[in-house]
């Protein structure tokens, strides 16, 4: 589409008045700013500069550089003159990355800055004083000497200032575990630590318990559920008869289920495999041999313990067994002995077997039979004596 010279002074003619106007404001701004910057440039001769802050400086003039070149590419392009390959544009590209470089820098000073502002209008304050007379020659020297230290970052703003509101300061305590606050509620977990030994052992006996073959034929048989019969010849279900590499195996294939993923085989199990289908089973057999052999050890132990037991509650050695003999004689006697019945509820009273024995025998039995009888027991069967 081109346009006609007709209709192109037509436009001019409409744009000139408002073209007019905008240069007549540029005129009253550009009077407006050179006022101001001779007295900016008269009051920069009287401020000492030379101790102050670097970076402002640089900024300042960084600015003031790329107004002068953004200024002189407007009047580049009012002229209709070529800017492509012009040294301004380059300077407006380095002044441009100068200030975008500026910016961070001149936050992390921001603190000094502040304080350098607040000491300077502090200081036109009292000049201002001073002018007035309201001040003296010692304020003057105080002022006059302000000690540089007083602008360093301070370091206390980087720790939080947590004070305590309440009334009683309890001391600090010396115990090095860590307390979390009690400003939300918190469960409380009933469980002991996991550093405790006993805790541990008894852990350790729960688990061996668990899987002892006699816990669950005792489970099995007072049990609802309906039994479960093997098929390999062994009498137990297949569950039981598993071993460690079954274990090891069903957790593979539930997480190859679960994930959709197929797991590779190691060396060790492709061996352990091979073995378990030439064995066909036997493995699995032999092992029942073993779980047995464990079972048999957890009765030996079971009867150490209660070995044990009864040697705390009886004693040991010689007196330890007629004191066994007594507690059985007494406790052990037939039904419709209603003597031996009501002595069970008395045992706790007398100090000592012998004194127990002539006691309930005198109470309880007039002709001496309990006696001879207790007598009898504890003697080793011997029919005589008292």
């Amino acid at each position: 589409m081109t346009v006609t010279t007709m209709e192109g002074n037509s436009v001019v003619a409409e744009d000139a008045p408002a073209f007019a106007k905008l240069l007549a404001g540029l005129q009253e701004k550009a009077r407006e700013v050179m006022g101001r910057t001779k007295l900016l440039a008269e009051r920069l001769t009287e401020l000492p500069t030379s101790e102050g802050v670097s970076l402002l400086q640089v900024k300042v003039h960084s600015y003031l550089s790329y107004l002068s070149h953004l200024v002189l590419y407007m009047l580049l392009k009012a002229n209709g003159a070529k800017i492509e390959g012009h040294a301004t544009i380059d300077s407006l590209i380095e002044l441009r990355t100068v200030l975008e470089k500026i910016k961070p820098i001149e936050l992390k000073l921001k603190y000094q800055i502040d304080k350098l502002v607040k000491a300077a209008i502090t200081a036109d304050e009292g000049a201002q004083s001073i002018g007035n007379g309201a001040t003296s020659s010692k304020d003057d020297n105080d002022t006059e000497a302000i000690d540089p230290l007083m602008y360093r970052p301070n370091p206390a703003a980087l720790v939080d200032d947590t004070t305590d509101t309440h009334d009683n300061h309890d001391p600090p305590s010396k115990d090095p575990k860590y307390k979390p606050p009690r400003v939300a509620p918190m469960p409380y977990i009933d469980t002991p630590p996991s550093t405790n030994k006993a805790y541990k052992l008894s852990q350790r006996a729960k688990e061996h318990a668990a899987k002892s073959r006699i816990i669950r034929d005792l489970r099995s048989q007072f049990d609802d559920r309906p039994e479960e019969a093997s098929t390999e010849g062994t009498g137990y279900a297949r569950k039981d008869t598993m071993t460690e590499w079954d274990h090891e195996w069903n957790e593979r294939e539930k997480f190859e289920e679960d994930h959709f993923v197929r797991l590779n085989l190691t060396r060790k199990d492709k061996s352990q495999r091979k073995q378990l289908q030439k064995s066909g089973g036997m493995g699995r057999f032999q092992d029942e041999f073993e779980n047995l052999d464990r079972d048999f050890d957890s009765l030996s132990s079971l009867n150490k313990a209660v070995q044990a037991s009864e040697e705390e509650t009886f004693g040991r050695g010689l007196l330890g067994r007629k004191n066994k003999r007594v507690a059985s004689a007494l406790f052990s006697a037939d039904a419709g002995d209603a003597d031996v019945d009501g002595l069970s509820n008395k045992r706790m009273k007398y100090k000592d077997v012998n004194e127990y024995v002539s006691s309930t025998s005198k109470q309880h039995d007039r002709k001496g039979r309990f006696e001879k009888r207790v007598r009898r027991f504890v003697g080793g069967g011997k029919k005589g004596g008292k």
